[in-house]
């Protein structure tokens, strides 16, 4: 015969809950203190709301309410479900985020590099141009 009561005790249940809720608030708060792109930031601190609201359900779920309670009990775990997978679809939109913004910082890498290319082989030209003389042959200037 299956359970009819909770799965868990909330004695263990809540005080868990508690202290990841504490976690996961101290870091949503510290995200502000952190140098990142704004649309990161953004995200991260959506997540960490949505797993702030989850982090109690999820514990309800398993500590308080069992099934001889079968309305109750579905809504709870297709809350909690449906939390879950919302978390992990905006962890998905983190990670595509990321690779964009990795993707602009590569491009304007790219874009440095050849400046620097360009500017480094003018100066080696400039170089040569100055320390020849009008025979084409090599002079020496004396460094300053």
């Amino acid at each position: 015969m299956i359970a009819t009561g909770p799965l868990i005790s909330p004695w263990l249940a809540f005080p868990l809950a508690a202290i990841t809720m504490i976690i996961i608030a101290m870091h949503a708060t510290n995200l502000t203190n952190i140098k990142m792109p704004e649309s990161r930031r953004t995200i991260r601190k959506i997540n960490g709301m949505l797993m702030l609201m989850a982090v109690p359900l999820i514990a309800y779920a398993f500590s308080g309410v069992g099934s001889e309670q079968p309305r109750e009990f579905v809504l709870v775990w297709t809350a909690s479900a449906a939390l879950l997978t919302i978390i992990v679809f905006i962890a998905m939109v983190d990670i595509l985020n990321t690779a964009r913004l990795h993707r602009a910082e590569s491009q304007q890498l790219r874009r440095n590099i050849r400046k620097a290319r360009t500017q480094l082989a003018q100066f080696a030209h400039d170089a040569r141009r100055r320390h020849t003389g009008e025979d084409g042959k090599e002079r020496y200037e004396p460094a300053d």
